[in-house]
Order: C-alpha cells, then sequence, then structure tokens
C-alpha cells in the first residue's frame, strides 16, 4: 500500500489540474497498473458500476478491460500494444448504457511524453453520437428523396462532365448503369440546336445565377423525350460555383397533352366560328376573353377591339337590368340559363344561352327577332280571334287587324273599308286623320273608284306602285299626297259566299313596288278581317234569332224573361204595378192537322200582326211556344190591362184567310191575366199566375180572366201529375220510342234518337211537353232519365247480340242529371251492365245546360269522351251566348234546332242562319243533324246547302222497340 501511494505522489501536485477535467480518467503505469484517477472518475462509478469501478488504484487495467462486458478484449488488446509501443495512440467507442439512457463513451490511450505513464480518457460522446445519428437519418432522407424524386437530378463538373445523376433519373433515361456514362460531355447529349440553349443555361449557372432551357433528348434506348431543365449551382464554403446540378422534369406526355390540347382548342376555335349562334366567353371579372366570328358580324366589332374589355362597356344599357342580375346568378351558381333579351346597341331581340365555367361565363345569343315579330303576329291574331269571339264591336276587331298589320310593316299605313249597300266606308284608319276617312267615306265599288273601289269590284287584289301616274286615283291625288301616300296596295274582303264585304288597303310612304311577303301578310289580314266580319254578322242574326221568334218577328221567351224581370224592378222603383197577358189559341193543334203547317204558320204571323196594334208603345209583345203569346204591360193596373185583354180578342173576330186554300179561317183565344202585387212579386209566379188564370178562361170559354187566389187549384192538379208520375215506372207507364236519323243525301238510316212516352191508364197519353216539365221541376227527372239511359243500352246490347248492324244511339239528358257529381259514374256502370259499347252511344245536351257552367261542362264531357261516347249540342242556335266557347266543346255532333228548319226556303229568314251555322259546323268539322224535317222543300233547302243528316216525320215518325220496328224503317242502315 505504501508503494501504490509512493508511486501516486507525484501526481498528487496534478490533483486539482485532474480533477478539474470533466472526462474520467486513470494514469497507468509502465506495467498497466493504475496508479491514479481524478474526480470524474470517482463520480461516474457511482453511475457506470461496470466500467468505472471506484477502488482501482493499483488494479491492472488490463484485466479490468477484459473483465468490462462494454470494452471486452479489443479495450485489452489495444491498450497492451500502446503499454508495449506498439501504437502512439488507442481509440476505442463502446456503449455503456443504464436501464434508463443510451450513453456512449470513447476510450483515449495516449503515453505520457517523456515519462512512463499512460493516460486513459474515457469521454462520454453521447451528444456526438446522437449528432452523427441525426446526419445519417437526415442523409438518407435526402439520398432517399433525390432517388425517389419524379425528375432527373444530374451533378456537372464546370467543364460539363456528367458526374451523378439520381435513380429516379437513371429510369428516366433507361440506364441500368450510370458507369459508362460517368465523365461524359454532357452537352452531347442534345441536339446541335438543343445544345446551344443548353450551353446557355450552364453558363449562366456557372457564373453563380440561374439556367433554364427546353429541349429533346434520347434515353439510351433511343426514345425521344422533351426535356424541362433547370440549373443552379453548386458552392463550397466560400460561395464560389464548383459543380452544376441540373434537374430536369419529363414534359413528354404533358407537351403531347399541350398539343393535343391545342389541336382541339383550334377545332374548337373551328366549330365556334362555323356556328350560326353567335359566341362569347368572359372571365369572372366580365372581361371578353373570346368572340366568334357570328359575334363579330352581330355587334359590329371586331374581336381584337373587344378582348379584354368588360361586357358592361360594350351593353352598358343592361347593367342593373333582369338580364345582368340572371347573368351574375349563373356564374355565382354555377347554373346554366336562357332568357331573351333586347339589345338597344343592336336594335333587335337575342336569344342568350349561359353556360357557367370555372372560370368564366359562357355566352350564346341569337338573333330572334324574326320570332319574335312571328310570335307579335300570332298574338295579334290570337287576340283579333278572342276579340272576335268575345262578341266585341266589329269596329274595335277591324281598329286591331289595321295595328297589327302597321305593327309588322311599320313604314306602311292600313285603312280597313266596310261595304254598305254598294259603297264603301271607313271603319278603320289607325294611322290617319279623321279628314282622310271622311274624304274617301262613300266610295263606290265599281271600277276606277279609287284602288279600293277596283279592287272591290274586280274582287282581286290591285296594286298601284306610283299613284301619281295612276288614272283611278287622280280624284283623291291630293289627299293622298297630303298625307304622304304614295303607293297602295288594296285586297278585297270576299267571305265564303264570294260576296265582297269591303277592302284592306295598305299604302306606301314611298314610290315602288310592295314587297312580296308583305302582299302575302295583306292577304292573311283580309281573311282575318273576313272572319271578324262574317262572325258579326252571324252574332247579330243569331242575335235577333236569340231574342225574336223567327215566324212572326215578336219577342221570343228568352227576350219575354229578360223584359219581365226589367218591368218588375222598375215596378218596384217606382211602386207601380206590373199586368201580364198570357195569350193562348184555342184548339191551334186541330188547325194545324186539318189544314196543315203552312196554313198555321200563316194564321200565325197574322194574329201577331193584329195583336200588335192591340198594344201600347213601351208594353212588349211575345210569341213563347208555338200558339201562345204574352204581353208584357208595365204600370198597368187590372181595369187598364182587362182593356187591352178585350182588344186582343176584338182582333180575332174579322175571319183570317187561308191563301193556299182560299178560304176563311177563325180563330178563337184564351187569355190570362195576373197583376202585381196580387198575382205575385216575382216574375215565376207572374208567369204561373197568368198561366192559371189562362187556363181559367179556356175552361170557361170565357175569353179572359184575371188571376183570383182561388185559381191555384191548378198547382194541385200539377201536383197530383207529379203524383203519377212518380209511380209510372214502376207500373210500366213509361217506354221508349225511337225515331230514325237519316242520311239526307240517299236517306239511310245512321242513328236512332231515343224519346220517352207516357200512356196513364186514365189520363191517356201524356204529351212530354206536359209531363217533361213537371219531372224536372219535381226532380224525378233523374230517377227517369237513369231508367231511360239503362233501357236504351240494354236495348241496343240486344240488338247488337241478335247481329244487328252496329248504329248509334241518342239519348237526351236533362240539365239535373248532368250536373250530378256522379252522373259520369253512372252512365259509365250502365254500360258496363248493359255491356253496350260507349261508342255507339250518343248523349244529347242542350245549349243552355252546357252555358250554365262552360268549365264544369268541358270537364264532364272529356271525362265522357273517354267512355268513346259522342256528344251533341241539341236546340243550337237557341242560345247564342255559347257560340264563343264553341271550339273548345269536346263535341262532335250539332242539332240544328228544328225552329229554324219549319217551313225552311231559300228565301225565308232563317235561310242564312242554316247556312252560317252549317258553316260554322264544317269549320270546326263537325257532323251536322236537322231536326224536325217535315216537307220535301225543307229536305231539299237542307242538302242544298250541305246538310248531312236529317230527323223528321218527313222520314218516320218515333215508336217503339217491337218485332215490326227494324221493317218499319227499313233496311239501309249505315255506322256513322
Amino acid at each position: 500500500m505504501e508503494s501504490i501511494q509512493k508511486i501516486d505522489q507525484p501526481f498528487e501536485q496534478y490533483r486539482e489540474a485532474l480533477d478539474a477535467l470533466s472526462a474520467p480518467l486513470l494514469v497507468l503505469d509502465g506495467g498497466g497498473q493504475v496508479v491514479a484517477h481524478n474526480r470524474a472518475w470517482t463520480e461516474a462509478s457511482t453511475e457506470h458500476a461496470v466500467s468505472f469501478p471506484p477502488d482501482v488504484i493499483g488494479s491492472r487495467y488490463l484485466e479490468l478491460c477484459g473483465s468490462d462486458p462494454n470494452l471486452g478484449a479489443q479495450a485489452a488488446l489495444g491498450v497492451g500494444q500502446v503499454l508495449a509501443g506498439q501504437l502512439r495512440e488507442f481509440r476505442q467507442i463502446y456503449a455503456c448504457h443504464t436501464p434508463q439512457h443510451e450513453q456512449w463513451f470513447q476510450m483515449r490511450v495516449t503515453p505520457f511524453a517523456n515519462a512512463p505513464y499512460l493516460l486513459v480518457v474515457h469521454e462520454n460522446i453521447t451528444p456526438l453520437k446522437q449528432a452523427e445519428e441525426d446526419v445519417r437519418q437526415q442523409y438518407e432522407f435526402a439520398q432517399s428523396l433525390v432517388d425517389s424524386s419524379p425528375n432527373c437530378i444530374e451533378l456537372l463538373s464546370l467543364n460539363h462532365e456528367l458526374l451523378w445523376m439520381n435513380r429516379g433519373g437513371q429510369a428516366l433515361q433507361e440506364l441500368g448503369d450510370l458507369g459508362a456514362l460517368r465523365g461524359a460531355d454532357w452537352l452531347g447529349f442534345w441536339s446541335p440546336e438543343d445544345q446551344v440553349l443548353a450551353l446557355k443555361a450552364l453558363d449562366a449557372a456557372g457564373a453563380g445565377g440561374r439556367g433554364h432551357f427546353q429541349g429533346e433528348r434520347a434515353t439510351a434506348s433511343g426514345q425521344r423525350k422533351f426535356w424541362d431543365l433547370a440549373v443552379m449551382p453548386v458552392r463550397d464554403a466560400s460561395g464560389q460555383p464548383i459543380q452544376l446540378l441540373v434537374s430536369s422534369r419529363d414534359l413528354t406526355t404533358l407537351r403531347a397533352a399541350q398539343k393535343q390540347a391545342n389541336e382541339m382548342n383550334a377545332e374548337i376555335v373551328r366549330v365556334l366560328d362555323s356556328i350560326q349562334d353567335a359566341f362569347v366567353s368572359l372571365d369572372d371579372q366580365w372581361r371578353f376573353v373570346y368572340i366568334n366570328r357570328q359575334a363579330e358580324r352581330m355587334l359590329g366589332r371586331r374581336a381584337s377591339e373587344l378582348l379584354n374589355q368588360k361586357i358592361w362597356d360594350l351593353f352598358p344599357e343592361a347593367a342593373g337590368t333582369h338580364t345582368a342580375a340572371e347573368m351574375q346568378r349563373a356564374m355565382r351558381e354555377q347554373h346554366s340559363n336562357k332568357l331573351e333579351y333586347f339589345s338597344g346597341l343592336m336594335s333587335r331581340w337575342l336569344e342568350v344561352r349561359l353556360f357557367p365555367f370555372a372560370g368564366g361565363l359562357a355566352v350564346y345569343f341569337q338573333d330572334i327577332g324574326p320570332q319574335k315579330r312571328e310570335e307579335q303576329v300570332q298574338h295579334d291574331r290570337s287576340t283579333v280571334l278572342e276579340m272576335t269571339v268575345q262578341g266585341q264591336a266589329l269596329p274595335q276587331v277591324l281598329h286591331q287587324v289595321a295595328v297589327m298589320t302597321e305593327r309588322q310593316w311599320p313604314n306602311y299605313v292600313c285603312t280597313i273599308l266596310l261595304n254598305d249597300g254598294g259603297r264603301l266606308y271607313t271603319s278603320a284608319a289607325p294611322s290617319l286623320p279623321p279628314s282622310f276617312q271622311q274624304a274617301v267615306d262613300g266610295l263606290e265599288i265599281r271600277e276606277g273608284a279609287g284602288v279600293c273601289g277596283t279592287a272591290a269590284s274586280r274582287q282581286e287584289l290591285v296594286v298601284v306602285e306610283d299613284v301619281t301616274k295612276d288614272p283611278y286615283s287622280l280624284d283623291y291625288l291630293n289627299l293622298l299626297m297630303t298625307n304622304e301616300l304614295w303607293a297602295c296596295a288594296s285586297h278585297p274582303i270576299i267571305d265564303g259566299s264570294g260576296v265582297v264585304l269591303g277592302t284592306l288597303a295598305i299604302y306606301a310612304r314611298h314610290i315602288g313596288p310592295f314587297p312580296g311577303e308583305l302582299l302575302t301578310d295583306l292577304k292573311k289580314a283580309g281573311h282575318l278581317a273576313a272572319v271578324a266580319i262574317e262572325h258579326h254578322q252571324l252574332t247579330q242574326r243569331l242575335v235577333v234569332q236569340a231574342t225574336h221568334d223567327s215566324l212572326t218577328g215578336l219577342a221570343n221567351r228568352a227576350l219575354f224573361t229578360r223584359q219581365l224581370q226589367t218591368a218588375l224592378d222598375t215596378s218596384r222603383t217606382d211602386d207601380l204595378p206590373v199586368a201580364l197577358l198570357f195569350i193562348d189559341l184555342d184548339d191551334f193543334k186541330g188547325l194545324n192537322d186539318s189544314l196543315g203547317h203552312s196554313v198555321g204558320d200563316q194564321m200565325l204571323r197574322e194574329f201577331a200582326a193584329r195583336l200588335q196594334h192591340c198594344v201600347r208603345q213601351g208594353d212588349l209583345l211575345a210569341r213563347i211556344s208555338g200558339d201562345e203569346f204574352t204581353v208584357i204591360l208595365p204600370r198597368t193596373g187590372s181595369e187598364h190591362a182587362v182593356q187591352i185583354a178585350q182588344r186582343c180578342l176584338k182582333a180575332l173576330d174579322a175571319p183570317f184567310v187561308a191563301e193556299e186554300q182560299e178560304r176563311e179561317v177563325y180563330l178563337t183565344a184564351s187569355i190570362g191575366i195576373s197583376v202585381t202585387p196580387e198575382g205575385g212579386h216575382d216574375a215565376e209566379t207572374l208567369r204561373r199566375s197568368a198561366d192559371l188564370a189562362m187556363y181559367h178562361a179556356k175552361s170557361r170559354k170565357a175569353g179572359w180572366a184575371v188571376f183570383e187566389p182561388s185559381l191555384n187549384r191548378h198547382s194541385y192538379e200539377r201536383f197530383q201529375l207529379a203524383a203519377y208520375l212518380r209511380r209510372a215506372a214502376e207500373k210500366n207507364e213509361l217506354e221508349v220510342h225511337y225515331q230514325p236519323q237519316v242520311r239526307l243525301e240517299d236517306q239511310v238510316v245512321v242513328g236512332l234518337e231515343a224519346l220517352l212516352r207516357w200512356k196513364h191508364p186514365h189520363l191517356g197519353l201524356v204529351p212530354p211537353a206536359q209531363f217533361i216539365p213537371v219531372a224536372e221541376e219535381t226532380g224525378l227527372i233523374v230517377s227517369i232519365g237513369a231508367w231511360v239511359m239503362h233501357e236504351v243500352c240494354r236495348q241496343g246490347a240486344q240488338w247488337l247480340s241478335e247481329g244487328r248492324t252496329p248504329i248509334r244511339l241518342a239519348v237526351n239528358v236533362s240539365a239535373l242529371q248532368f250536373e250530378r257529381e256522379d252522373f259520369v259514374g253512372q252512365v259509365e256502370e250502365c254500360l258496363r251492365d248493359t255491356g253496350f259499347p260507349g261508342q255507339f252511344l250518343e248523349l244529347e245536351l242542350t245549349e243552355r245546360l252546357v252555358m250554365r257552367d262552360v268549365e264544369a261542362s268541358v270537364h264532364r264531357m272529356q271525362q265522357l269522351g273517354t267512355l268513346g261516347i259522342s256528344i251533341s249540342i241539341d236546340d243550337f242556335g237557341t242560345g247564342f251566348s255559347s257560340l264563343s266557347y264553341l271550339p273548345r266543346l269536346p263535341i262532335s255532333i250539332l242539332k240544328i234546332d228544328r225552329s229554324f228548319v219549319f217551313g225552311l226556303r231559300t228565301h225565308s229568314v232563317n235561310y242564312p242562319v242554316v247556312k252560317a251555322i252549317l258553316g260554322l259546323s264544317e269549320s270546326l268539322q263537325l257532323v251536322t243533324i236537322a231536326e224536325g224535317i217535315e216537307t220535301v222543300e225543307e229536305l231539299n233547302v237542307l242538302k242544298a246547302l250541305g246538310c248531312g243528316l236529317g230527323q223528321g216525320y218527313l222520314f218516320a215518325r218515333p215508336r217503339p222497340a217491337d218485332e215490326h220496328f227494324w221493317a218499319s224503317i227499313g233496311p239501309d242502315i249505315i255506322q256513322l
């Protein structure tokens, strides 16, 4: 121990210096024995007991190394070699880990200079090892990043020799091994043209800048690729370029795609330039980025002038409008849209279609001026037709026709003149002063009477290109020149019968020919005017027919009803009575049966004429049915009403002369008188009271009678009739008779109309005119109508089962039936139960029934049409108000009321009405049936007018469907 201390003593003077060192250290003598250690060794020994035993003085260090698992035999060998002088220095890095930390130490063994000792230092190099690990990981990451780069990365010398290439670049260049190319001249990889650009880029990087170029370079397999290259300098510590780094992107595919895109873009441009629509493309700042040729033509500007300009600069009037808002919404919401826009810049209507895309808006637009003009023309024509069917005044309708023509041709002036007794009078001239109209009014229809008079006379278009040279215009030349009318084209307005209704003329404010399209439009406008005029004339005739009796010219039931209500309204206001006379000719049916209907008609006309001399001005005389007349006496009491009734009866004292038979005929009448308030306060009660009084007078043969409350007994009788009628169906008193409908040309049967008959055991045969009103008043018509419908369908199905030729069966439908919600369902159920096909069933509806609620009627008729059922309008012409709705009704058959057919001759008052109805029916493609044909003359007139079908006593009377039925109507039957 003393020797050890002695040996250690030379280092005591260095103890403070050795302890100041942070690394653990030992001092060995020449024999490898530990002679000293510092404080750091002692402190480290507590943490690293294996490698740094605290008590090592005097120990042989070689043994310590050999027993230390961290140092091992290599450390002992190294230390021994330094002791033997074989190594100048020995270093060993070893791990000395604890459960908490990984640590690394470096053992460094060096001899003392000029002393026989070794210094063994154990330095903690854990931070250094961690730094080295970080550098290694960063290097591996950088190496991986470079190798995995999609670009080709090459390192060149300043002399342009290839030094290195990343793995990704080798794959792109299709190189298996870089060795063959290492050191090669990099410029040699490029074509002579590209070498110039490549050298320029290399020189820029060699000078410390950055180079860039694009070119083609072949891969190892010979495939040519297009590259985009960036060249950068690699600098040394002083910042001087020592090498060149080249990064190349393979743009071959991209370049091909760009080329394809350019080709496609060129093709798109060619397509956009060839389309008929104008097309522009706007960016998100509303600037023009593309304008095709059609857009250039429409805008009147070249694309080069407009590109990069904002669209609102070109169309300032559009800013802030609905159009601008829709364009902004389309771009904002990325939704396509279509709109119409009138451009003040181009003075035309445009259809604009918007297609947004990510960077802006594609806009297609085309001139729709012709379509808009055609739409306006169609709108004007529809307006004219609507005004016509609505019954607006003819001057207003013709004014609209003239305005329409002038709107089509703005630089021209239109006039419409109407024929009145062979002269022409102005009906419409919207752009001419009244003085012009007054000057031309009364123009004769003759050759040479101006352009319009000549056109009407010739019944053809007359065109004068220069009125100053037209001899027919000399009388009106000053007038024409004053109004600056230098040319004229006049077209006659002619109806379907060839009658000249007037002229439609158009004047030009310049000398010269008229465009062919204008003359075509003039002809169309003339036709439209003809339709309006004919409709007006027909309406006027129908108005008269609807309010007046065709035979006598007196007011009919419709006008009577309205006037009676008016008189009662006035009576309540003035507090004055109203009297009503109900006049019925006695036994007039017997007169018809014995002398014939023609004599009966003559008697009725003469009786009406006599009655007109018996009433006062302001009284209304009306014929409300065959031999029934009424007189409304406003502000008249019972006493004066009796006087007028007596005057009417006295008018019958003189005999009537039957002209055909040259014999005298005496007529008598019964008159019922009802006066407010005893006779009632409303029209229906007053009429019923007069009716009761008339029956009372007839039963007493007193001539006249004033209504008294006791006359209500008659109401009881009607009640009794209703009671009998309720039991009629149960007792099989009702039966259906059938009357044939024939084709007038050859009188072949085409259908049958079902007619209801009632034979009461005590009352006998009750006329339909007597019990049908009672059935309707009591509502019995609904159940009776259902029974008739079922009976007709059953009979029709039976005839079909017997092998009879299918034939149309017509059934009359009352208003109470038709207006029921379940009516269509009942008809469908009836067809299903009987098995009768719907296409052979026809339902007859009256004009007044349909007009009660047109919309509901149309809907219900459409539902019936789905069952195959055809619809006919019965008694047509008795309610003219339906004319404007007729085209809307889903009907197939029109029945002309017998009141028009009765006594029909070519010169009778009903002739033009029947002709007009047939013309209307033909234009609407409807089948027409004339009812009540009783004479050959009526038949011949109807055939001459083109009426196809008819029915009446001339062909057959209604009869029941018994075993003799078919034999009675003949074998000729066709299916309509």
